[in-house]
């Protein structure tokens, strides 16, 4: 039978809130480390939306986020400038049609 001096019962242990850590080893995140993977994850999309305006497949830009699609037109159009300010004018074609394939994405889920 038990009593309030029972230590050995299981069920006077209060039981742990939350969700269980994926890395024991390592323990939980921190909010920096999951801001860090945030943007990471983020950045990661927006290249891979780069990389496919950029191929015949520009019509599967519908798959990605307006985030996404933001911060793909963000790192192109920095890319872009800095291929300006270094080359002049040479070499900017496959990248002005990245940035319009992504632009005219974001153009066709928002008509003005």
């Amino acid at each position: 039978m038990r009593d309030q001096h029972d230590t050995q019962t299981s069920d006077l242990i209060p039981a742990k809130r939350g969700r269980p850590v994926l890395d024991v080893q390592a323990g939980p995140m921190t909010p920096a480390e999951r801001a860090k993977r945030y943007r990471q994850n983020r950045r990661s999309d927006a290249k891979s939306a780069t990389r496919r305006a950029g191929t015949a497949v520009a019509a599967l830009l519908h798959e990605y986020s307006d985030i996404a699609l933001l911060e793909a037109i963000r790192l192109e159009r920095a890319f872009l400038h800095g291929l300006l300010s270094s080359t002049g004018n040479r070499g900017a074609t496959p990248s002005r049609k990245r940035l319009g394939a992504l632009v005219a994405e974001l153009a066709r889920r928002y008509p003005a």
